[in-house]
Parts: C-alpha cells; structure tokens; sequence
C-alpha cells in the first residue's frame, strides 16, 4: 500500500494535494483523475470507516433502485462520492430491508427509485424522520415530502395518445395501472385529456386495471375485443405492459398493427427489438440522473433538506406498432 508521499511524487503534485484527496476535500478534476488512476493501478483502497469517524462524512451515497441505472452511477462517481448500491428486486419488503442497512453505515444521502407498490410510500416516508437527505428518482409520492425527478407522463401521455388520434383512431382503450401508482394515474390522466381534447367521449369500460409488469393483461385484451365496437388501438402503460400485450396478441388471432395499434411508455430494452417495435416515448435518463445527483448534493453540502420538483418531457419514438387504422 502506497504512502502519501509515494503517492504524491508518482501523480506530480504535493503531499498536502494527496492529504486533501484522502481526506474528501475539495481537488481539481484533473487532479482528482490522476490520483484515481494511480490507486487503480496499484491497488489502493483507503479505509472509509476510519476517514469517516474523523470527517463525520462517508463521501457515500445510497442508490436504492428497482434495477441497475448506469447514468446515475457515473454522475455520483464523476462528483467525487462512491456509491453503494442497493436493489429493491420491486419488492417493498426487500426495499425498507435495504433502506435500514444504509440508514445504518450511515450514508451522506440516498437516491431512491421506489417500487410501484403503494408500501414504498410507506418507506418513503420512514426516510423524511432520519438524518441523510434523499431524492426520489423516476417514481416519487406526492405527499413525501422530499424532492424528486420524473418524466412528465402526464403530458407524454397526451403526446402518444394525440399521435394515436391524427392516424385516424377514434376509439382507443387504456391498459393502465393500480390507481396507487401515481405514475399511472398521471398516464391515465394524459390519456382523458387528449380524448377530450379532440372531442372523443371518454368511456370507462375502455380503461382497464393491470399489474405493472404486464403479467395479468390477457383478460383485458380479452375483454377489449369483446367490446362493440372494438377499439382500433391501445394504449398501455408502460413497455412491460404493451410488450405482454404484443405477445398475448397472436393467440387471440390479433395482429399488430393491422388489427389493433399499440403503444407503450419508457423504451425499455426490449421494445425496440419485437418483431413490430413498439412505438413508445423515451425518458431523458441521462438529464434526470444529472439533476436527481446535483439536487441530493446540493443537500448534502448544505447540510439541510429541501423539497424541488423537476419533470421533464420525454421523448415520443414512433415506430411500426402504431398504423393507421385498417378502416381509414
């Protein structure tokens, strides 16, 4: 294990910038890089425990998360905190599990992508009592009272819905989520306000209830068909729930996009690659990440709490599974 001094004459700069590095304190980017690179090449892991007990700060972040997300990753590294990863596998249980073990490091802060179980808020709300700041990324509850980052799927929503009505759709069914999921209440919501903006009735036996991954759509689809007149598309909430839906299809002797027209939400991986891609909006990952990172930082430094908003607009993709209609 290299010694401060060897450290220093091996990157080029002094003892005291190695010091400030060890110590999390403030060091040029550059030079931040360069030391990094060295410990990297040699090895060098520096007890955190023991940094920690001095500083009273862990330079670590939670990032408690349903799956692996890259961008926020790389933003917590490129600011000069480590991460410690925790993944909920979408089980509230396994979250407040997760979250008790980094409330008991402790972590400077957490970022949470909650589960889409109504528990999570729950969960949520047990974080607003304790020390560290955190920020809800991508999933949040309104009535937590921390700040958080998310699409706007209220208004994509109308976007998918409105590009669905100018092909020529006028009867359109929603495959939506549990109402305790505020992010599919903002889909539905979207999904009514293109509707009535276009001056087409919103009829209630057109919306139907579904888990989130999709897993119980086949007596929706079913029921969609039996409607009269049937509906020439549909909109689902999320990709995991089209997805399901498209591979339903074929049994029912339905085709997409000749027989009905089908958009998701959220580009998930496999959406692009159906044997008909799914049309679908995109979320700004990359941005939210940036933002959901500067937002905790910001917390962290000032050491306080406080509550903003960010939404952004994601980013409508269209692609074959939304034809006009066979009729237009």
């Amino acid at each position: 294990m290299p010694t401060q001094e060897e450290i220093a004459r091996a990157v080029g700069v002094s003892r005291m910038t190695v010091y400030r590095y060890l110590k999390g304190k403030n060091v040029t980017k550059n030079t931040r890089r360069k030391i990094e690179r060295f410990l990297q090449r040699v090895e060098y892991r520096p007890n955190l425990t023991a940094r920690s007990l001095v500083l009273r700060q862990t330079r670590l972040i939670g990032l408690l998360v349903p799956e692996v997300i890259g961008a926020l990753q790389k933003e917590i590294r490129d600011r000069g905190y480590n991460l410690l990863l925790c993944v909920s596998e979408e089980d509230p249980v396994q979250e407040k599990t997760e979250l008790n073990l980094l409330l008991s490091i402790p972590v400077d802060g957490i970022i949470i992508s909650p589960t889409s179980f109504p528990e999570s808020e729950q969960n949520c709300r047990m974080l607003e009592g304790e020390k560290p700041p955190f920020v809800m990324f991508d999933r949040y509850f309104p009535s937590v009272r921390a700040s958080y980052v998310t699409t706007d799927s209220f208004r994509a929503s109308e976007a998918l819905v409105q590009h669905l009505i100018d092909l020529g759709h006028r009867r359109i069914a929603h495959v939506g989520g549990p109402p305790s999921n505020y992010f599919a209440n903002g889909i539905l919501r979207g999904y009514k306000s293109a509707l009535r903006k276009n001056g087409l009735p919103v009829e209630e036996r057109s919306i139907f209830t579904v888990s989130m991954d999709g897993s119980d759509c086949l007596p929706a689809l079913r029921a969609i068909l039996e409607l009269e007149p049937r509906p020439s598309a549909i909109q689902a909430v999320n990709d995991p729930v089209a997805v399901a839906l498209f591979k339903e299809a074929p049994g029912l002797g339905i085709r997409i996009p000749a027989d009905l027209a089908l958009v998701g939400f959220s580009d998930s991986g496999t959406s692009a690659l159906l044997e008909v891609p799914l049309t679908t909006v995109r979320e700004p990952t990359s941005l939210m990440a940036r933002t959901a990172v500067e937002l905790l930082i910001e917390q962290i430094e000032a050491k306080s709490k406080f509550r903003r908003v960010k939404r952004f607009p994601g980013e409508l993709l269209i692609r074959r599974s939304s034809a006009a209609p066979a009729s237009s």
